[in-house]
């Protein structure tokens, strides 16, 4: 999970928001204009190899940003802004309700990275677990949990900030996943995939989070 360490609190008169910002030098924190973001999250789905996916849940929290090292006026900081730091339950798939990211600004600046991380969620459906999938193995229905708290990154290729709007997409691919090798090893009618099930599919729970965690995309 997303530790905070040494953190600076800005309160940004005429924006109302907050920035937790981690400056290794210890520097003042200048003062800053803003461009805005929006952050959506997307899944693809429709390409599982035996399955057929009904629906597709992550728990996320702390989205925050990284300048690069030689930004004339925030160099090297990692940046926690307010309402982006969550936790948010996300229905990437499937009828139901989930949360939305809310839309935030960005200090102008220049930024290598974007990161965030998976945790265990409070509350149903995502009590205790960070990635929830439903669907269907043949005519059998399955369900696959995880409980893996990775931090996930990914690189924003020294994207410039200067009061422009942003729109950065997280697409949580599952495309390419092969499920046919699942089974309902206790014979209860239900296909079982976790860290801890008794049908036979631990490590396949595994290999579904790792998928996870290395197939995401991020667009700008």
């Amino acid at each position: 999970m997303y530790k905070q360490f040494n953190f600076l609190t800005l309160v940004l008169i005429g924006f109302g928001t907050t920035f937790f910002g981690c400056n290794k030098n210890n520097d003042p924190v200048p003062a800053f204009s803003n461009g805005t973001m929006q952050v959506t999250t997307t899944s693809s789905a429709s390409n599982v190899t035996g399955a057929t996916i009904t629906e597709f849940r992550v728990n996320l929290e702390a989205v925050r940003f990284r300048t690069i090292a030689n930004d004339p006026l925030l160099p090297d900081n990692t940046f926690q802004i307010a309402p982006l730091l969550g936790p948010f339950d996300l229905l990437l798939l499937g009828e139901g309700t989930g949360d939305n990211i809310p839309e935030a600004p960005l200090p102008d600046a220049t930024y290598d990275r974007i990161k965030f991380d998976l945790v265990r969620g409070k509350a149903a459906p995502m009590d205790k677990i960070t990635i929830l999938i439903k669907g269907t193995i043949g005519t059998t229905p399955f369900e696959m949990w995880h409980d893996t708290e990775p931090g996930l990154q990914a690189n924003l290729n020294d994207l410039v900030v200067n009061g422009n709007a942003l729109s950065f997409g997280i697409d949580f691919v599952l495309d390419g996943l092969d499920l046919s090798a699942a089974t309902d090893g206790d014979g209860n009618g239900i296909i079982e995939i976790s860290p801890n099930d008794n049908d036979g599919n631990n490590n396949l729970a595994d290999d579904v989070a790792i998928y996870i965690e290395k197939n995401f995309k991020v667009t700008y």
